[in-house]
């Protein structure tokens, strides 16, 4: 009995053996695609690893220090949203960029000069820690959250390392086929990095390096869109071959241009850069497009409130208009924009927020939009930006699972002023460009409390400005409206006087 319990369990796994064979014969037979494109993308890759040098030379040059120029450019920074992005204040930067291959360690520097010397903050990567140092200061920030730091990331990659990784993640390579770019016909394969993000390599067919890569991101104005990498210059160092010019394209624009000073592929890690000084001070971590969890509303007269750092370094109002409430800025992210509501709405219960007003058009200010519209709020902007806002409202969001809006949002055009609600509670808009910061810049302004709400001309951190060339055509611009000035909310920093904004008005004109 025990005997024929046995051969029939026997008889039973062979039968399942067998089933499962044939199975995975009839896959192979049906998707056998999918293994014969996974093995075409590993031969791609491994040609392109041969061309750059071969793995042995890759692996041999475990620590590399790369000293870069970078051009940085003011994405949805510009005076308009049509204008073209131009390079950031002060021009180039040189960045010192250490990769330990081998223990997957990080280290990005700004400095100075191209010495390497000085460095004026210090991005530091590991496995299992992030964290900013910033010498002058003496400060450390952990960071939770590298988007507000991709920019400066994505711009430095050692393209032996990026070969690694893809190889690393063999299973999730795949051949998508040839493309032409250009003139310049490309192999494509694509794969999963460690964070899951997949990613497309473009491999030159005549000289097999690696000439472009290609990411889908999500942002709050775009939309779902391409971030391309396009690697230029390739110079032989030592043994290996490495592109000297990498061009960042965000949604067609470029972002950032990095030129390889020096290449260095027997450098050290020193093991002080990757801990915190014991002196230094730690600041709240860096958490990217997200609300701040200390998000509080102060009321600063019946019916007027203020939410302050809505996320770091970020202020915002909201005006109780009896039957609806008119919103004071939008800025950052979707998640930030439905933080505040629910803060409006534990305010003030059961009130829809009817108007969002922005200031002006840039990214740091329009980030909320979304999150106003899907709430069926309307925007007021200047005329120049109501395409702008019709746009932001139109981009797929489907890697954030939005679904469309279905019709265009609400929006309501402010030329030269406009007041909305009555009373102690009214709020008067003005138009109070030109200024050097945005073609049409929005101020707020509440009578009752003689207060002004401005954005990015005038900030204040507890020390009056001097030389402020924003300020002054906004100064030019009140005196000829005859507002008087006893309060001043600025987007960023803290409340000032009165006093406090005419004194810097003062020392800038003394100083022009």
């Amino acid at each position: 009995m025990t005997g024929r319990y046995f051969n029939r369990r026997a008889a039973v796994f062979v039968g399942l053996i067998v089933s499962l064979s044939g199975s995975s014969a009839l896959a192979q037979s049906n998707g056998g695609s999918s293994i014969e494109l996974q093995r075409q993308g590993m031969e791609v890759v491994e040609a392109a690893i041969t061309a750059t040098g071969g793995r042995a030379a890759i692996m041999s040059a475990n620590t590399v220090e790369l000293l870069v120029s970078t051009e940085v450019y003011s994405l949805g920074q510009g005076v308009r949203p049509d204008a073209d992005a131009t390079v950031g204040d002060g021009g180039p930067i040189t960045l010192r960029y250490l990769i330990d291959i081998a223990g997957d360690r990080h280290v990005y520097e700004q400095v100075l000069s191209d010495t390497a010397n000085q460095p004026r903050a210090r991005l530091v990567v590991l496995p299992d820690e992030i964290f900013v140092y910033t010498p002058a200061r003496n400060i450390v920030q952990p960071v939770v959250d590298m988007t507000p730091l991709r920019p400066l990331t994505r711009g430095l990659p050692y393209v032996p390392a990026t070969l690694l990784d893809a190889t690393d993640h063999a299973a999730s390579i795949r051949l998508l086929g040839d493309k032409t770019i250009a003139g310049t016909a490309y192999r494509v394969v694509t794969y999963a990095d460690g964070s899951n993000q997949q990613v497309a390599l473009y491999f030159d067919r005549q000289t097999r390096l690696l000439g472009r890569s290609e990411i889908v991101e999500s942002h709050e104005q775009l939309g779902d869109h391409v971030v391309e990498i396009v690697y230029d210059d390739y110079r032989t160092v030592g043994a290996l071959r490495i592109p000297h010019k990498i061009s960042v394209y965000t949604a067609g624009t470029l972002a950032t241009v990095s030129e390889f000073n020096d290449v260095d592929l027997a450098a050290t890690m020193d093991a002080a850069l990757l801990i915190y000084p014991d002196s230094a001070n730690q600041l709240p971590a860096l958490t990217g497009p997200v609300p701040s969890p200390e998000m509080e509303v102060t009321e600063l007269s019946d019916g007027i409130y203020a939410i302050m750092n809505a996320t770091a370094g970020y202020n915002l109002m909201f005006v109780d208009h009896g039957d609806h409430v008119f919103v004071i800025e939008a800025p950052i992210s979707t998640a930030i924009t439905r933080a505040v509501l629910q803060k409006i709405d534990e305010t003030l219960p059961g009130k829809p927020v009817r108007y969002a007003m922005i200031t002006h058009y840039h990214y740091d200010h329009s980030g909320g939009l979304w999150g106003f519209m899907t709430n069926g709020t309307t925007i007021v902007t200047t005329p120049g930006i109501e395409q702008f806002v019709y746009d932001v409202a139109a981009v797929p969001r489907t890697l954030d699972c939005e679904p469309p809006l279905g019709a265009r949002p609400g929006v309501e055009l402010v030329r030269e002023n406009r007041t909305f609600g009555s009373g102690d509670t009214a709020v008067e808009v003005y138009d109070v460009s030109p200024n050097p910061h945005a073609d049409e810049l929005l101020i707020a302004y509440l009578p009752a409390l003689k207060l002004m709400y401005v954005a990015d001309v005038y900030n204040y951190t507890g020390q009056i400005q001097q030389n402020n060339e924003l300020l002054l055509p906004l100064a030019d611009k009140l005196e000829e409206l005859g507002l008087e000035i006893e309060r001043v909310l600025p987007t960023h920093g803290q409340e000032a006087t009165g006093e406090t904004f005419w004194e810097s008005v003062r020392l800038g004109r003394e100083g022009s």
